[in-house]
């Protein structure tokens, strides 16, 4: 670990965030699996590190850190797929407006000001022109103003260039305005908590916190479903499916949906 602490990327999230035409805005994983990888071969070969911040527990905070579930529990296994393709501070902002739309059968061109309420953090996300698909994915008036139009939805096809130069769309997204909730802030950062006003000519309707949600096992297959299939030919998620049960088949069989 101290090897690893040492040489691990610090990603700039915020910085990101704030420029997302940056294409730097995914927490530096996958620099920060590399060297965690590297970092347990070299202590493998007899390299030593020098000591990791647990070591430190003067440091602000970390007195209050408890260690007791490391070797028993992995955070790994919490992770869990993305119910949409946007930054996930914005997924209970898409589910609130998919609960307004089915409640009460809002007509996105009614409305007049989209209100989001939610932690500081994620009102930084202020782009409403996104030029590129990560523009797109952390741009809460973007991913606000498809999901009314798609009835609360949002799907990969609103990150294509046709959405994105929308007129319908970019007129909606200047449409919404955001600001800090003082309960999800001070829920943050355990919680992502988001809260919808949507203000038509007659009434305004406004949604309690919404926070993340999981999917289903019934989601995630559909979720796989329109990924693979669009791309490689309907009946190929069934196909995968059949091949991944298979113990004994060979790797080349397994992958060759993806052969050229």
């Amino acid at each position: 670990m101290g090897i690893a602490e040492f040489n691990a990327p610090i990603a700039p999230v915020m910085r990101s965030l704030a420029l997302p035409s940056s294409s730097m805005t995914k927490d530096g994983i996958g620099w920060g699996g590399f060297v965690g990888a590297t970092a347990a071969d070299l202590a493998e070969r007899g390299f030593t590190g020098s000591g990791t911040v647990f070591d430190e527990i003067e440091y602000e905070g970390l007195d209050r850190t408890s260690l007791d579930s490391l070797g028993e529990r992995y955070y790994l296994l919490d992770g869990d797929y993305k119910p949409y393709p946007a930054c996930r501070w914005t997924h209970p902002g898409i589910d609130a407006i998919a609960a307004q739309v089915a409640d009460h059968d809002v007509d996105p061109r009614s409305v007049e000001v989209v209100r989001v309420g939610t932690h500081e953090n994620a009102t930084v996300m202020t782009e409403r022109r996104p030029s590129t698909p990560s523009e797109a994915e952390y741009s809460f008036p973007y991913v606000a103003a498809r999901a009314l139009l798609n009835g609360g939805n949002f799907t990969p096809a609103d990150l294509t260039w046709r959405a994105r130069e929308d007129e319908t769309t970019l007129a909606l997204a200047d449409r919404v305005e955001l600001a800090v909730d003082e309960e999800a802030e001070a829920r943050y950062p355990e919680e992502y908590l988001v809260r919808i006003e949507l203000e038509t000519p007659s009434r305004t309707y406004e949604s309690g916190l919404f926070g993340l949600r999981p999917l289903t096992a019934d989601e995630r297959e559909q979720k796989w479903e329109g990924l693979l299939d669009d791309a490689l030919g309907p009946g190929t998620t069934a196909t995968l499916r059949e091949r991944i049960e298979d113990d004994d088949l060979p790797i080349e069989e397994l992958l060759a949906p993806w052969a050229p």
